[in-house]
């Protein structure tokens, strides 16, 4: 669904094929470039374009500071003494990439597509931005790794999460896994629901939420609850998804685990739809009414 993609510097080499090549990346596309080599894809991409004139080149340094977004960290080896194909081939049989976008493909595989073989159709670049996916953590994890593994803020969004049930639990506790296993480092980590029950269903809630998530929490981050309240004549308080600061996934049915057997709806959120609902979910938001906040720490 999202899918990691080697893009070759040189194919980039004035701001016509910048544009052209950036524009079909993103989340909401469900491809990432990756930054292969890590410290330095962006400086090879402007060594490739150091004969453009200068106005171009202003565009294209302003296109690189933007598509942060797009970009997906590799943690990839890379040999400076090989060319950039042979190691994105040599990587390709250790970690598949999705595909590789070079300017040539010597060795015929199957894998590689050429600039001007490059469409929406290409069996290679054709991406489902929705698919049935079978309702275990595990299915879900796989899906959104890509998008997590890239975010600084995560934001989980269910209106019916119960953290005293494992099935509501178990998916978060398969991220959080994740991101210590990647010693990722997100600035936010946030669970948003609805209210509802009394103060002493709320204390069993929260309760529940420490002995569950606590021990599950890398150390020096933490685990933020949002409920939120319907607004009479409101928007419902009732589709789930999970955000991030790159972009969003929606869940048709919702972020717990269902029975075996049983699939939902997982689409890819378009740029615009996607700057809306991450609105409704901020703390100054008018679009629910805002509770309060919970923080479960690393235990």
């Amino acid at each position: 669904m999202i899918y990691e993609f080697a893009l070759e510097p040189d194919i980039l080499y004035n701001w016509d094929r910048v544009r052209y090549f950036t524009e079909k990346f993103g989340i909401e596309h469900g491809r990432l470039i990756s930054k292969f080599p890590s410290k330095k894809w962006k400086k090879m991409v402007f060594k490739a374009c150091k004969h453009c004139p200068d106005r171009e080149k202003k565009r294209i340094e302003v296109c690189m500071r933007k598509i942060e977004s797009k970009l997906l960290k590799s943690h990839r080896d890379y040999d400076p003494d090989k060319l950039w194909l042979e190691n994105a081939e040599l990587s390709h049989m250790v970690l598949p990439f999705h595909a590789i976008l070079a300017c040539e493909n010597p060795r015929s595989h199957d894998y590689i597509i050429l600039p001007d073989e490059i469409d929406e159709i290409h069996p290679h670049f054709k991406i489902q931005r929705e698919i049935a996916l079978p309702r275990n953590a595990e299915s879900m994890l796989h899906e959104i790794e890509n998008l997590l593994s890239m975010s600084k803020d995560i934001l989980f969004i269910d209106p019916h999460f119960d953290p005293s049930e494992e099935r509501w639990c178990n998916l978060v506790i398969h991220c959080l896994r994740m991101i210590e296993k990647k010693n990722l480092t997100p600035l936010k980590l946030e669970y948003h629901c609805k209210e509802k029950g009394n103060q002493g269903q709320l204390k069993y809630w929260k309760n529940s939420c420490d002995l569950i998530l606590s021990k599950e929490i890398p150390k020096s981050l933490s685990l933020k609850i949002y409920r939120w309240r319907q607004k009479i004549g409101g928007e419902k308080l009732h589709r789930r998804y999970i955000l991030t600061d790159c972009g969003g996934i929606r869940f048709e049915t919702g972020l717990d685990e269902g029975d075996e057997g049983e699939t939902q709806d997982v689409s890819l959120l378009s740029h615009d739809l996607y700057e809306t609902v991450w609105s409704w979910y901020q703390e100054n938001s008018n679009v629910f009414e805002f509770v309060d906040t919970y923080e479960i720490i690393s235990k």
